[in-house]
């Protein structure tokens, strides 16, 4: 694992690129910054990688956060709309602990789980966070872990993120209890980040996290970086994914309040 000191040399230029654009704003927000790079350099970089990857897609950046009461990290404008992203961080360290994966690239292959539980507590903390909003708010979920941004934050990591774990099953005859015909894939929404059973009528669903608009998944320790995003089906205010016209984005089909939930992409 790299020490503190080697992470400041490798994000030396997105380091001094931050310092450098939020010192054209109140001082304020480039002295919070320095101390949280201090006290956590992994989530300092990954706002800075996050304010990086925004203005290559031709969005302006500016800090949105107010000083003495929080709110989302970053006001976000493309033309004539808006949005907020609020960045979160998966340390190296607990990628290593959910995932099994050490952060270099091992010899050989190797198992590892999905963060999917870990990406849903730090989602419920940014939820209240980013309330109250007069438009779409987006979670940008990020880490510098090698390994886990490529392997974790892939097409089936964003799909489990929106439909939760999915379980092989069959059908059973009711007099032989054999199976029955092909096996097929079912889900309880266990891990679901947007949807839920109602937990007094299990087979309806409601919508959860309403704040969130859409969550950013951003490896930014894989090369090139692992991005992509999954769109909530009922925000408070819907994302306009063609603002992040190169970032890929998954959703639920509609249909998903009657019937087994399926994703798309677009």
């Amino acid at each position: 694992m790299d020490t503190p000191g080697e992470m400041l040399k490798q994000y030396a230029n997105e380091i001094r690129s931050h310092r450098k654009w939020l010192q054209s704003f109140d001082e304020g927000y480039v002295t919070k910054w320095e101390k949280l790079l201090k006290a956590d350099p992994e989530a300092a970089i990954c706002e800075a990688a996050t304010r990086e990857l925004l203005e290559r897609h031709d969005v302006t950046v500016r800090p949105n956060e107010d000083l003495s009461v929080g709110g989302p990290d970053y006001l976000c404008t493309r033309g004539r709309k808006h949005f907020y992203l609020e960045v979160t961080c998966i340390s190296k360290d607990a990628a290593t602990r959910v995932t099994k994966l050490p952060d270099k690239c091992p010899s050989g292959p190797e198992s590892y789980t999905y963060m999917t539980n870990k990406i849903l507590r730090k989602l419920s903390n940014k939820a209240s966070q980013c309330a109250g909003m007069d438009g779409p708010t987006l979670v940008a979920l990020c880490t510098l872990h090698s390994q886990a941004g490529d392997l974790c934050f892939d097409d089936l990591a964003a799909e489990e993120l929106l439909i939760g774990i999915t379980y092989i099953t069959h059908d059973l005859d009711n007099e032989t209890h054999e199976p029955v015909g092909n096996t097929y894939d079912i889900t309880r929404l266990e891990g679901s980040a947007f949807i839920r059973p109602v937990k007094a009528s299990p087979n309806w669903i409601e919508h959860v996290r309403n704040p969130v608009s859409a969550i950013l998944l951003c490896g930014f320790g894989s090369f090139p970086p692992s991005v992509m995003a999954c769109l909530h089906p009922s925000p408070n205010y819907p994302f306009d994914q063609t603002l992040l016209p190169q970032i890929k984005f998954c959703r639920l089909v509609e249909g998903y309040l009657t019937g087994p939930p399926e994703v798309e992409w677009i």
